[in-house]
């Protein structure tokens, strides 16, 4: 089996990012002792259908994020490192309309692209004013957050 230059570099790039994936939030140590974190998320008791849950660290940390599903979620810090490390966090949650499956929406006239409408108050989609903080700890309960307009 023959290997160009051009395979070569595009292996050793690769290598490169799963080796810095792999490491921690500071890039000295693998991520260990991850604590698991699910929860739900509902607007005056009715679950969200989808949307993104995001930890920010109020120190030095590794963030974290989650997919809204059904209401639920499950925090992960990287695609292969389920859980989250141990410490204070800042909440955010986004949850936006998504266009219909099939639906073939032309551009408007302008050329310009409207955002999609969030589903949610505006105040939770940033750490600054969601007023969303969790603290994380090995053996938490389940996360039950029901959003207020």
């Amino acid at each position: 089996m023959r290997f160009s230059i051009g395979s070569c570099r595009t292996l050793i790039v690769v290598g490169i990012l799963i080796s810095a994936g792999c490491g921690g939030g500071d890039g000295t140590k693998p991520l260990a002792n991850l604590v698991p974190v699910s929860g739900t998320v509902s607007l005056e008791g009715k679950p969200l259908a989808q949307g993104t849950v995001a930890f920010i660290p109020e120190g030095p940390g590794q963030s974290a994020s989650g997919k809204i599903s059904n209401g639920s979620f499950t925090m992960a810090t990287t695609v292969s490192a389920p859980g989250v490390v141990a410490g204070k966090y800042k909440v955010q949650i986004d949850s936006k309309e998504q266009p219909a499956a099939g639906a073939a929406a032309a551009p408007p006239p302008s050329g310009a692209v409207a955002p999609p409408k969030s589903l949610i108050p505006a105040k939770y989609s940033d750490v600054k004013t969601s007023g969303l903080e969790v603290d994380v700890v090995k053996g938490m309960p389940a996360i039950k957050w029901d959003l207020k307009p």
